[in-house]
């Protein structure tokens, strides 16, 4: 009998989804400031986990101290806990085309997504897939409740923006465009989310 129950228990722990659940809301509006760019010299401990594509550089379309504002457009399987999908709401991108279903990895490491949104998109004659992503380096809540605490400065942040483009083709206009001839770059920001 005793085997019988620590079996199901190990199997009811297996089943738990790992990582936190940040309870977002479909509909919901949150607005994202990017504090800092996330790289050696950042004034926040660097913890990525694992390497990263070649960065696409400063000036490529975000920057820190940019505000955006996204609304929760979906939650897979209905399900608050999993990766909700954003729209984009502000800054108004001309560049971004519809939102695509074409995806590649800003979501890796130890971390745990909160919501991401990718899109068709043409930056400098270089076709591609454009995504933000926005994940969680540690345990949902603050001292005061708060489920996405202010990071502190010396400390690993616990809220990261992640944006990515992926050519898809490595043309002239895409060789000029991305660091290093590869077909992606990615950049990681320390963000703070509030509930709109």
């Amino acid at each position: 009998m005793y085997r019988s129950v620590l079996i199901l228990t190990l199997a009811l722990l297996a089943c738990e989804r790992p990582g936190p659940c940040f309870g977002l809301g479909l509909g919901e509006r949150y607005q994202v400031e990017l504090l800092e760019a996330y790289t050696e010299g950042s004034s926040y401990e660097l913890d990525l986990g694992r390497p990263v594509p070649a960065s696409c550089g400063p000036g490529f379309d975000l920057q820190p101290a940019d505000l955006l504002s996204v609304r929760v457009v979906e939650q897979p399987q209905g399900d608050p806990c999993d990766v909700n999908v954003v729209e984009l709401e502000s800054p108004v991108r001309d560049d971004l085309g519809p939102a695509s279903q074409r995806q590649f990895s800003l979501l890796q490491g130890p971390a745990s997504g909160i919501f991401q949104v990718y899109h068709a998109a043409t930056l400098a004659g270089c076709e591609g897939t454009w995504g933000l992503a926005v994940k969680s380096q540690g345990p949902a809540g603050g001292a005061d409740g708060d489920p996405f605490p202010r990071p502190e400065p010396g400390g690993v942040p616990p809220i990261l923006l992640v944006r990515g483009f992926r050519a898809e083709e490595l043309t002239p206009e895409c060789l000029a465009l991305l660091p290093e001839g590869t077909p992606t770059c990615m950049d990681h920001f320390v963000a703070v989310i509030t509930r709109l």
